[in-house]
């Protein structure tokens, strides 16, 4: 093949990608039968999702990550050209906000925001595209330095005594700067309700009660359905942030520490 012929074939192998990238919001493939998702080993070594069509009560997340040592979940903060437009449903009497406190295997345990139904219930559905949905009982936002110093200017429902909270996380921080997460986690309060199976680079989840399922022959079909994926996605193997709190104590704040 003649050089010219390599560049033009380089080139439409580039626009097609391009293509793809473009359109992979709406074209996901859907999973092998039976299968609800389908996540993916890094070169981070976490098992991500390589799709980005993920919602959790309509916010949209496009890095999220799966821990099944987790035992919650973990959410960025929404961006702050969006945040109060993010938050409005949620910022009515109908609905309860509450900071607690993360635990962590680094130096610093970040605040975060949990906002509850009111009433007993649920606050929303966690979506992954058209393939599965649950039931979330509460929302969980990790907090960095820029994130409380916005709460604090603007704390929706938000008192006092959870005010003081976040005060008191940045005079212990002083001068040092905690970075907000980029990546959602997500542990138990999902997959406690699916069939997990993690083969080699792959890791899939099923409805608990489909035992008409061999998923040992899913694993290589899961693989392959997700190998463009994972080259369109740009920065796959990236998904992964410096602070990852994967040991939760939530609900534990500073006053009960003491």
């Amino acid at each position: 093949m003649s050089s010219a012929s390599k560049r033009a074939a380089e080139s439409s192998g580039e626009k097609e990608k391009s293509k793809r990238q473009k359109t992979a919001a709406h074209s996901y493939p859907p999973c092998p039968g039976g299968v609800r998702i389908i996540a993916r080993r890094n070169r981070q070594n976490h098992f991500c999702l390589p799709r980005k069509d993920t919602t959790v009560c309509g916010i949209v997340y496009e890095r999220v990550m799966f821990d099944s040592g987790y035992n919650t979940i973990l959410l960025p903060f929404p961006d702050e050209a969006k945040r109060f437009e993010t938050l409005r449903p949620f910022n009515n009497d109908s609905h309860r906000w509450e900071i607690a406190w993360s635990g962590g295997t680094g130096g610093i345990h970040c605040p975060t925001l949990k906002i509850f139904p009111q009433l007993e219930g649920d606050i929303g559905v966690m979506k992954f595209g058209e393939n599965y949905e649950s039931r979330m009982p509460f929302l969980r936002f990790h907090l960095g330095t820029a994130a409380s110093q916005w709460l604090i200017a603007n704390p929706h429902k938000l008192d006092d005594f959870n005010i003081a909270k976040l005060r008191r996380f940045l005079e212990n921080m002083g001068e040092n700067i905690a970075h907000g997460r980029t990546t959602a986690i997500i542990g138990q309060m999902l997959l406690g309700r699916l069939c997990v199976v993690q083969v080699g680079i792959v890791m899939f989840m099923m409805d608990a009660g489909d035992t008409s399922i061999n998923p040992l022959r899913l694993s290589n079909a899961c693989v392959h359905s997700t190998n463009g994926l994972v080259e369109d996605y740009g920065g796959f193997d990236d998904l992964f942030d410096d602070d990852n709190e994967f040991y939760d104590r939530d609900g534990v704040t500073p006053r009960d520490e003491d």
